[in-house]
């Protein structure tokens, strides 16, 4: 058997179905030859067409919105997932900043406590060295710092008292002879403590001024430093502030202690 006799074989499957009519559509058909019966179901035809037309048109623009919703889903979705991405790599590079400046403040820091060690033992060593220094100056002796010059001026340690005789006398004592004689009533010492001298020129002028007092036998520069002056007087008597109301430098002072071992005063700045 031939090809051509295969194909005039009736074949085992089942035949295809012809499509069936709508619903309704029985309503189009009709056996009449009439013209008004076949105008009448033309335009039926016709309005049916149109409906059909129009539901075809709405289902159109439906599957048109869904499918621009879809692209608009799919834009969102693509945005966001940049958008996480993005997020992403922000916070990795503030991670990876956030330890490069922590890195660089603990070096910054360590660096800083390395020259803070460097200058502690510096001071420890400079601080030996002046403790060294000062224990070869052996004991502290007096200075008076000069107006002009940095340098430290030594005052003489004792000045003589000015005047062959003493004609001042102690109530019930002896007066005392010129200075070189023996003495008949013992000298004792006084310190006087001047507050506020800035200048050196102030310190040497009461410093003369106490030994031209006819009491007095000798004076002692102990220490001048930040503006406190303090004398060693040896004297026959104690003295007072009234001693010092002739010193012509000190116009202006008060007295702020007045025992037998011990004067102190305090220059006004005007006089200091």
């Amino acid at each position: 058997m031939n090809d051509a006799e295969q194909d005039r074989q009736p074949s085992s499957l089942s035949p295809i179905p012809s499509p069936t009519a709508g619903a309704g559509s029985s309503e189009l058909t009709a056996t009449s030859d009439d013209p008004a019966v076949l105008r009448a179901l033309l335009d039926g035809a016709r309005e049916r067409l149109i409906f059909y037309e129009s539901y075809d048109r709405i289902i159109g623009e439906n599957i048109r919105r869904t499918g621009e919703l879809m692209l608009d889903s799919i834009a969102v979705r693509d945005q966001a997932k940049a958008q996480a991405e993005r997020a992403d790599s922000a916070r990795v590079e503030h991670d990876a900043q956030v330890a490069a400046n922590r890195r660089e403040y603990q070096a910054l820091f360590r660096s800083l406590l390395d020259e803070v060690n460097a200058l502690q033992s510096g001071l420890d060593h400079l601080q030996t060295r002046l403790s060294a220094a000062l224990a070869d100056l052996g004991p502290p002796l007096a200075a008076v710092a000069s107006d002009s010059s940095p340098a430290i001026e030594r005052v003489s340690p004792v000045i003589p008292a000015m005047g062959a005789t003493t004609e001042a006398m102690e109530a019930g004592g002896a007066p005392l002879l010129a200075t070189g004689d023996t003495p008949m009533s013992e000298p004792f010492q006084i310190d006087v403590i001047a507050q506020g001298v800035s200048r050196a020129t102030t310190a040497l002028s009461l410093q003369r001024f106490l030994g031209e007092l006819d009491a007095v036998i000798g004076v002692e520069a102990r220490e001048f430093a930040e503006g406190i002056l303090r004398l060693q007087v040896t004297t026959s008597r104690s003295l007072s502030g009234k001693d010092l109301a002739g010193w012509s430098d000190g116009r202006g002072f008060r007295v702020s202690q007045e025992q037998p071992r011990i004067l102190e005063i305090e220059l006004s700045p005007n006089a200091a």
